[in-house]
């Protein structure tokens, strides 16, 4: 064991030349283990989960046990390095998987920093450990991005949720987060919830305040070739762009009723039809139970439908069932719309049965970091590039929704039974010319309110809509007077 002399033991005189000269080889031996120290590689074998490297260097090539395509790195024993050590593990073989788990049990367990096993699928992948007490923690993992791209997943949090919180019986093609849609064919009836089950602070490394649930409220037990059934978020093909073509990762926490083997679909032209599908698989090895997931995907082919500019760039599908119809081979790019493998779980077929996923983030290369927060604000105005409303944030929108409720309020420039063109503009440029909704503050129809009278107008209808905003024409209702107050909610959808 490379142990180092203490501080002031070369001043003692009363060292003997024997002493000084077996200081002098644990110093030696000491800086040998200190990573870059030009000291040849330590070439181990993991032996049933577990290498002991001889403590001669500090940077260890792992290879796999007997040379098997996967194996499991559980445990570096530590008998060779003390308290304090640092090492430096890599990959043999790139055509061999080391995969190094976390807080697998025993000495020399290893404590990853995103809590999660990481894979070492690549030479030139390394992992950096530092030693304290029996356990080895993660210092550092590359290589390192220099200049990190953001995730082009909005709302991968769960964070916003403009909507509302609960929706029942959910559409095919719904939104309930901002940004996540459900997609479904088949007998599947579910309720989608704003759900504050999450990962905790332990697991996580963060805090999160939601997850989106999918709770299955009538089964579908025998799935159709047609059938299906996903929650899924679209990618802008301007932020697309910058993944396109290049090896990315996805990394999620997922939480399921069933174990087994679960899909994510990453499809091109979601709004059409899509022609080139990429089908990953993950396992939830534990029911009921949060667990990190990261699936990394092959470059994107040129050939194929895909939008680079405002349309949908790419759709990533977390799929919770698919028909023989939409079934293909995993790990490669494919063409056609497809959703999952065969092997893919039914989530569907039980009453009892729910889907929860949040802290999910897209990279480019083989490797997933931990979450960056963006502000709820920033977050919230990148979801209004696609929906906003007029509604204060928590108030769902509805007809008669009440007064003080965020409603757009104006005076009245005219008197009774004049047609009146009011211009409304939107909190944030939308995507494109939007699908916009008027909603009565205080009746259960769509007409501009005037408050002073009370009473409605009559023909409400929206004019001249553009990114920027739109303009609403309607007739004065009886009794209006100049300086009534008009009043009318709006929904704005550019979704993708």
């Amino acid at each position: 064991m490379a142990t180092l002399p203490a501080v002031g033991y070369f001043n003692n005189a009363a060292r003997t030349e024997g002493e000084f000269k077996q200081a002098q080889e644990d110093f030696l031996a000491g800086v040998k283990q200190i990573v870059g120290a030009g000291v040849a590689e330590l070439a181990h074998t993991i032996a049933s989960g577990s290498i002991t490297p001889a403590g001669s260097g500090g940077v260890i090539v792992v290879d796999t046990e007997a040379a098997a395509a996967t194996d499991d790195l559980t445990n570096i024993l530590t008998t060779n390095y003390p308290v304090g050590s640092i090492i430096l593990i890599r990959n043999n073989n790139a055509a061999r998987f080391v995969v190094v788990k976390h807080l697998a049990g025993g000495a020399g367990q290893m404590n990853l920093d995103q809590n999660g096993e990481y894979t070492l699928d690549d030479t030139k992948k390394w992992l950096m450990l530092q030693r304290r007490g029996a356990d080895w923690f993660e210092v550092l993992r590359g290589p390192q991005r220099p200049v990190p791209v953001e995730s082009p997943i909005i709302n991968g949090i769960m964070e916003v949720w403009q909507r509302g919180t609960a929706f029942a019986a959910i559409a095919n093609g719904g939104y309930s987060a901002d940004r996540w849609l459900a997609g479904y064919v088949g007998a599947v009836v579910s309720t989608i919830n704003r759900s504050t089950n999450v990962p905790t602070v332990a697991q996580a490394g963060v805090l999160f305040n939601y997850s989106l649930e999918v709770d299955i409220t009538t089964a579908d037990a025998s799935i159709a070739a047609g059938d299906y059934m996903y929650m899924g978020t679209r990618i802008e093909g301007y932020n697309w762009r910058q993944f396109a073509q290049q090896q990315f990762t996805l990394s999620f926490w997922v939480m399921g009723a069933k174990t087994g083997t679960h899909c994510v679909a990453f499809r091109n032209n979601a709004s059409g039809t899509p022609d080139r599908c990429y089908v990953g698989t993950y396992s939830i090895n534990v029911a009921n139970t949060w667990e990190y997931k990261t699936i990394t995907v092959s470059p994107s082919p040129s050939a194929g439908t895909w939008n680079y500019v405002e349309g949908a760039g790419l759709e990533v599908c977390f799929t919770l069932a698919a028909g023989s119809t939409f079934q293909t081979t995993a790990g490669a790019w494919n063409t056609g719309n497809f959703l999952g493998t065969s092997a893919q779980v039914n989530e569907l077929d039980n009453t009892a049965n729910f889907f929860r996923i949040t802290g999910v983030r897209l990279e480019v290369g083989p490797i997933a970091t931990p979450y960056s927060f963006v502000s709820f604000e920033d977050e919230l105005a990148s979801c209004q590039r696609y929906y906003q409303k007029s509604f204060n944030y928590a108030t769902a929108p509805a007809q008669n929704a009440g007064t003080n409720t965020g409603e757009y309020s104006f005076m009245l420039p005219v008197g009774a039974g004049v047609v009146t063109g009011i211009p409304v503009e939107f909190q944030v440029r939308m995507r494109s010319t939007p699908t916009i909704t008027t909603y009565n503050p205080n009746a259960a129809n769509a007409q501009i309110r005037n408050t002073g009278v009370p009473a409605d107008f009559t023909g409400t209808t929206v004019h001249q809509a553009h990114q920027r905003g739109f303009t609403v024409h309607g007739t004065t209702p009886a009794s209006s007077v100049a300086g009534h107050i008009g009043a009318l909610h709006w929904q704005a959808v550019a979704e993708l």
